[in-house]
Protein backbone atom coordinates (compact mmCIF):
# COMPACT_ATOMS: atom_id res chain seq x y z
CA UNK A 1 0.00 0.00 0.00
CA UNK A 2 2.88 2.52 0.80
CA UNK A 3 4.69 1.89 -2.39
CA UNK A 4 1.02 2.58 -4.63
CA UNK A 5 0.89 5.78 -2.35
CA UNK A 6 3.95 6.77 -3.09
CA UNK A 7 3.31 6.32 -6.99
CA UNK A 8 -0.13 8.04 -6.68
CA UNK A 9 2.17 11.25 -4.91
CA UNK A 10 4.48 10.80 -8.19
CA UNK A 11 2.02 11.17 -10.44
CA UNK A 12 1.48 14.99 -11.09
CA UNK A 13 5.19 15.39 -11.19
CA UNK A 14 5.75 12.73 -13.86
CA UNK A 15 3.35 14.05 -15.64
CA UNK A 16 4.48 17.60 -15.47
CA UNK A 17 7.81 16.51 -16.56
CA UNK A 18 6.37 14.28 -19.59
CA UNK A 19 8.40 11.30 -18.07
CA UNK A 20 5.05 8.78 -19.08
CA UNK A 21 3.19 8.81 -22.57
CA UNK A 22 0.02 11.51 -22.20
CA UNK A 23 -2.34 8.86 -22.50
CA UNK A 24 -0.78 7.12 -19.62
CA UNK A 25 -0.79 9.62 -17.83
CA UNK A 26 -4.05 10.99 -18.10
CA UNK A 27 -5.22 7.72 -17.39
CA UNK A 28 -3.45 7.04 -14.06
CA UNK A 29 -4.64 10.83 -12.67
CA UNK A 30 -8.25 9.45 -14.30
CA UNK A 31 -7.39 6.13 -12.61
CA UNK A 32 -6.34 8.34 -9.07
CA UNK A 33 -9.64 10.26 -9.10
CA UNK A 34 -11.62 7.56 -8.99
CA UNK A 35 -9.94 5.49 -6.50
CA UNK A 36 -9.47 8.48 -3.70
CA UNK A 37 -13.45 10.09 -4.86
CA UNK A 38 -14.99 6.49 -4.52
CA UNK A 39 -12.38 5.34 -0.90
CA UNK A 40 -13.93 8.59 0.60
CA UNK A 41 -17.49 8.87 -0.77
CA UNK A 42 -18.05 5.12 0.21
CA UNK A 43 -18.01 6.14 4.28
CA UNK A 44 -21.02 8.71 3.46
CA UNK A 45 -22.49 7.10 0.74
CA UNK A 46 -23.37 3.37 1.89
CA UNK A 47 -23.27 4.10 5.90
CA UNK A 48 -23.53 -0.09 6.63
CA UNK A 49 -20.40 -0.50 4.75
CA UNK A 50 -18.14 0.02 8.33
CA UNK A 51 -21.37 -0.24 10.64
CA UNK A 52 -19.58 -3.38 11.84
CA UNK A 53 -16.36 -1.76 12.28
CA UNK A 54 -14.51 -1.96 15.72
CA UNK A 55 -13.30 1.45 17.38
CA UNK A 56 -11.39 3.51 16.94
CA UNK A 57 -11.20 2.67 12.83
CA UNK A 58 -14.66 3.78 12.31
CA UNK A 59 -15.35 6.69 14.33
CA UNK A 60 -11.45 8.00 12.50
CA UNK A 61 -12.30 6.42 8.61
CA UNK A 62 -15.53 8.83 9.61
CA UNK A 63 -13.85 11.93 11.07
CA UNK A 64 -10.44 11.87 8.96
CA UNK A 65 -9.30 9.58 6.41
CA UNK A 66 -12.91 9.57 4.27
CA UNK A 67 -12.45 13.64 3.91
CA UNK A 68 -8.71 13.37 3.48
CA UNK A 69 -9.40 10.78 0.81
CA UNK A 70 -12.04 13.27 -0.64
CA UNK A 71 -9.61 16.23 -0.44
CA UNK A 72 -7.16 14.34 -2.56
CA UNK A 73 -9.61 12.90 -5.25
CA UNK A 74 -10.47 16.24 -5.79
CA UNK A 75 -7.18 17.55 -6.12
CA UNK A 76 -6.63 14.95 -8.31
CA UNK A 77 -9.68 15.98 -10.54
CA UNK A 78 -8.93 19.14 -10.39
CA UNK A 79 -5.43 18.82 -11.57
CA UNK A 80 -6.67 16.35 -14.67
CA UNK A 81 -8.61 18.80 -15.95
CA UNK A 82 -6.36 21.91 -15.67
CA UNK A 83 -2.66 19.96 -16.90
Amino acid sequence: VAVLIFIAALMPGLHLMQVLPDVLSRAALWVLVVVFLGRGAVTYVVPPVFNGSTQPFRSLNFRYFSPLCLMLGLGFLVFALFS
